[in-house]
């Protein structure tokens, strides 16, 4: 549930794709060390800075949440 919102929301040339310099979010592992960081969530869930665009939905950020909350599962 979580990969269609990254790679609609963060995904993107000059954003977080292959070989951006604000961490790579188009591998798993790339997205990973950014969620168990807890940079992922405070940015996103809780700053709702990320997108920059405009916040994600209420449904999508309580996503992310739980799957941070889970230990960011490979699924």
């Amino acid at each position: 549930e979580v990969k269609p919102i990254i790679d609609a929301n963060c995904v993107t040339s000059g954003c977080h794709s292959a070989g951006s310099s604000n961490n790579d979010y188009t591998t798993y592992d790339g997205l990973k060390a950014v969620a168990l960081s807890g940079a992922l969530e405070t940015r996103v869930v809780v700053n709702k800075t990320m997108p920059p665009t405009s916040p994600l939905s209420l449904d999508d950020r309580k996503k992310i949440k739980c799957w941070i909350r889970s230990g960011a599962p490979n699924n």
